[in-house]
């Protein structure tokens, strides 16, 4: 299996194989689309880099509330998932629950198994020590 990784020269994008032999050139449109998938609005990119492994070991965590990871920012969705973690914090303050009552032994296996599932960086794996 040959494994090719991008390359930015001279706002050209020019395919590599892993071993960083060229295979072809790729015109300046497919170079801005291919900006634009990476990173289509604000907030943490589309892929599994470290910004976005963060958030959803911090689901798998349990210091975020479930679906919230990966919200793009320009959704109205983010606006209530902030609402409902300050509903969410008054209520553990209530209940008088502590992160040591919610970052359990489990907690963080849960999270090192996403993070093996997701494919994530392995300077995220340091986050789960």
């Amino acid at each position: 299996m040959t494994h090719v990784r991008p390359q930015l020269r001279s706002q050209r994008l020019r395919m590599v194989n892993h071993q960083g032999d060229a295979l072809r050139d790729l015109p300046q449109q497919d170079l801005e689309n291919a900006q634009r998938g990476a990173c289509p609005t604000c907030g943490a990119c589309q892929f599994m880099g470290s910004a976005s492994t963060g958030q959803v070991l911090a689901e798998a965590l349990g210091l975020a509330l479930p679906g919230s990871a990966l919200t793009p920012a320009p959704l109205a969705r983010l606006l209530r998932y902030a609402r409902a973690t300050g509903k969410a914090a008054v209520g553990l303050i209530q209940a008088n629950l502590t992160a040591r009552s919610i970052l359990t032994r489990d907690a963080f296996e849960n999270a090192i198994i996403l993070h093996a599932a997701v494919g994530g960086p392995p300077t995220r794996c340091r986050t789960c020590r």
